[in-house]
């Protein structure tokens, strides 16, 4: 899939980069196209997503429009999250691969690995998602609030307010590239989870299909986001940070071990949920 061929040029004279022109058009430009594209794709998707499922899942959709209405609006956007975990894979996979071979060989270069083409066109198509979640969020903040949770909402905001600001800035500074090719990477553990999400809400939160979505979502979560950690906990604790600006290394200091702790929460929520439903149950 190619990306929506737009000019962003009045876009880049906004930032407050440095990059030579030549540089620019492999970097900013490519990655503010892929933006702009899955944006656009987000939202076709929900909209067909809106008119398909109560056809397509008649029973299940006719069920939680009794029961939980509230979540009409989440499930459809809930569909879109496929987008990213299905391009953004691999689109990065092969400069993850790259820069972790990098990493093993030297860890105390690990921070300062200059980020590839693939790198930049996979953070437009993550964060071009994340933008678009959070028009969702905003115009529908009632029932989204209502169908993920306060505190989930909460986290999602976090999570892509500080994704959309720090991501780039990393990634023109050339400083916890690796660290951000494998945040990336992790997307790929979201494609059963959104099946799995589909299927709680409209109502088949059980049989063999549920059971194997969950038990994949659970194995793919564990070795793209847990496995890696230690690596990249170690090469934030102890590689170089080179000569960026000291407000650049403070925001990426403070904020890559975000991701990591939640993720190990996340993985500690999920290992209790598997042991809840897995304990026999008490007779009345």
């Amino acid at each position: 899939m190619l990306p929506l061929q737009v000019d962003v040029s009045a876009a880049l004279r906004l930032l407050p980069i440095t990059s030579s022109p030549a540089q620019l058009a492999v970097t900013w430009e490519p990655m503010l196209q892929w933006m702009a594209t899955t944006v656009l794709i987000c939202a076709a998707l929900m909209a067909s997503a809106r008119l398909l499922l109560p056809r397509l899942a008649h029973t299940g959709w006719a069920a939680m429009q009794a029961e939980k209405p509230h979540h009409t609006i989440p499930v459809s956007k809930n569909v879109t999250e496929w987008v990213p975990s299905l391009i953004v894979p691999p689109l990065v996979f092969s400069d993850m691969w790259r820069l972790t071979a990098s990493v093993v060989e030297s860890p105390s270069n690990g921070m300062l690995l200059p980020p590839g083409a693939g790198l930049w066109t996979a953070s437009g198509a993550i964060l071009g998602y994340m933008l678009f979640d959070l028009g969702v969020m905003i115009g529908f903040r009632r029932v989204v609030v209502k169908s993920t949770g306060a505190a989930m909402y909460a986290q999602l905001w976090m999570h892509h307010v500080l994704s959309l600001l720090l991501w780039p800035v990393s990634l023109h500074y050339e400083l916890g590239a690796f660290l951000v090719a494998w945040f990336l990477f992790s997307e790929v553990s979201n494609v059963p989870l959104t099946l799995r999400t589909i299927l709680i809400k409209l109502q088949h939160a059980n049989g063999t299909l549920f059971l194997g979505v969950s038990i994949s979502w659970l194995v793919i979560f564990f070795v793209s986001r847990i496995i890696p950690i230690p690596l990249l906990a170690y090469v934030l604790a102890t590689a170089a940070s080179g000569s960026s600006p000291l407000l650049v290394k403070f925001l990426c200091y403070a904020s890559c071990p975000i991701p990591m702790l939640l993720n190990l929460y996340w993985f500690s929520l999920m290992l209790d949920g598997a042991r809840k439903s897995m304990a026999p149950k008490k007779a009345d």
